[in-house]
């Protein structure tokens, strides 16, 4: 629980500041040995079962929202649940008992945390996950400039995807160069190979910046290349800690490359769990047994009416947890929860990507084939800006196989998932009949298709 302060909101503190090697080794150097000594104290505690706490490190494109809100936030009755810190960090001692945070903070949020504070996220690919970056900037910068029709208004609610890091940035700018290109491709109009034609690989065309030049552009190699291993040390351009800017500053000096990779290999090493996007299953397996959590044990609903703010500003909870038990036991209720998520994130996805038309009147389509086709010098430059990443995530996968088989050996995996299938089809033997109704109604809604496929089967009809 979050006791020792009391801090109702943090505005990050951002700072965008081109990585350069305009600093002098020994200046560098010296930077990063101030900043090691100086945080060489702050470490996960090594078990998330006896922790006090729990903070997710979520690093973007990795498949956050599976881990996160599709399963941890399942997992943890609203009571246990701290404030939404997507946008801005919240701690609010008011809620006793909070003690799971998830955000894309890096370590140095530790500052405002319990020293007993387990840390765990998850690593992937650095090549997919720039790439994957790159896909979802234009995917959100899109329904801006193509002025899409927006989303239906929420019940509750929501975050932006513009308001998090680090989108809050990417999402603006990537916006002003799909306008520039618009413009430009209107004024060239019906003049053969002029400035601002259009092309039909989907990773090179005036439509919108091309891959090639979007790796190399600086806001780019601040935000997202090397971004896992500045998040594990507390180093982005967000960090609560002082020194921090000056260590990502100095991250391009190749005399500090491997003392950086070292640094970050070595505070991943102290963290209470490790999952790899690449075994997601396996991962998530793993993560209920570093927790001692059980498939077959009760989940719980999002609970945005659980609290409301009394005097003095207190927060305090008007609903009891059992209002927001979900129907079905964890292991269930996290498989909707990312059939949903899929669906939701699928439907939206082409919705945006209908709206980018190539001049063969296809329209754009990033997907497993269409990465395959990039080029391979391409994919080899990506590795090479991202050489720290590729380091932590190679060390990740080891780091998660060690643990599974850990988890193996001790009885602890097994015991996650024995028998849970089993329970009434996956429905938890407490639930009302209501409860029963509704969850297998949700079943039925996810298991249709989404809802542009079925418009377009309708018109191919007609």
């Amino acid at each position: 629980m979050i006791l020792a302060i009391l801090i109702y909101t943090i505005p990050l503190s951002f700072c965008l500041t081109e990585r350069s090697v305009r600093s002098s080794s020994t200046e560098c150097s010296e930077s990063f040995q101030n900043f090691n000594a100086e945080y060489a104290d702050v470490r996960s505690s090594p078990s998330a079962v006896a922790a006090e706490n729990v903070f997710f490190l979520h690093i973007p494109r990795t498949a956050g929202r599976t881990y996160y809100f599709c399963f941890l936030k399942m997992a943890t009755p609203p009571s246990r649940r701290c404030e939404k810190s997507y946008d801005v960090l919240r701690l609010n001692t008011s809620i006793a008992d909070c003690g799971l945070l998830g955000s894309h903070d890096d370590l140095s949020v530790m500052q405002y945390l319990p020293k007993d504070t387990a840390v765990v996220t998850q690593l992937r690919n650095p090549v997919d996950r720039i790439l994957s970056a790159y896909e979802f900037v234009i995917e959100v910068a899109s329904r801006q400039v193509l002025k899409l029709n927006p989303r239906k208004k929420p019940k509750r609610k929501l975050t932006s995807t513009k308001n998090v890091w680090p989108w809050s940035y990417l999402a603006p700018w990537m916006e002003a160069d799909m306008t520039q290109r618009q413009a430009a491709r209107s004024g060239a109009a019906g003049t053969a190979g002029a400035e601002g034609s259009v092309g039909t690989d989907p990773y090179d065309n005036g439509l919108f910046m091309p891959l090639r030049q979007f790796i190399e552009e600086p806001i780019v190699q601040d935000l997202l290349h090397n971004g896992a291993a500045l998040q594990v040390l507390g180093a982005t351009n967000y960090t609560h800690w002082k020194d921090g800017h000056g260590v990502r500053a100095c991250s391009g000096s190749a005399t500090l490359h491997e003392e950086l990779q070292a640094a970050a290999i070595a505070r991943l090493d102290t963290f209470a769990h490790v999952g790899i996007m690449e075994d997601l299953e396996g991962s998530i397996l793993s993560l209920a047994a570093s927790m001692g959590l059980k498939l077959g044990g009760p989940a719980w609903k999002a609970a945005t009416d659980a609290f409301e703010e009394g005097e003095g500003g207190r927060v305090e909870q008007v609903k009891p947890d059992g209002s927001y038990r979900h129907p079905e036991p964890l292991g269930r209720a996290h498989e909707m929860c990312v059939a949903r998520a899929r669906k939701k994130a699928a439907t939206r996805k082409a919705e945006s990507m209908r709206a980018l038309v190539l001049p063969d009147g296809s329209h754009v389509d990033f997907g497993k084939d269409t990465r395959a086709a990039i080029d391979p010098k391409l994919i080899q430059r990506i590795r090479e800006l991202n050489a720290a990443d590729e380091a932590l995530w190679q060390h990740g996968k080891t780091l998660h196989a060690a643990a599974l088989q850990r988890h193996k050996e001790d009885g602890t995996l097994a015991a996650v998932s024995a028998g849970w299938r089993e329970i009434d089809a996956g429905m938890d033997p407490s639930a009302s009949g209501s409860d029963r109704q509704q969850s297998d109604e949700l079943r039925r809604k996810l298991q249709a298709p989404p809802k542009h496929s079925r418009r377009k089967h309708h018109r191919a009809k007609r």
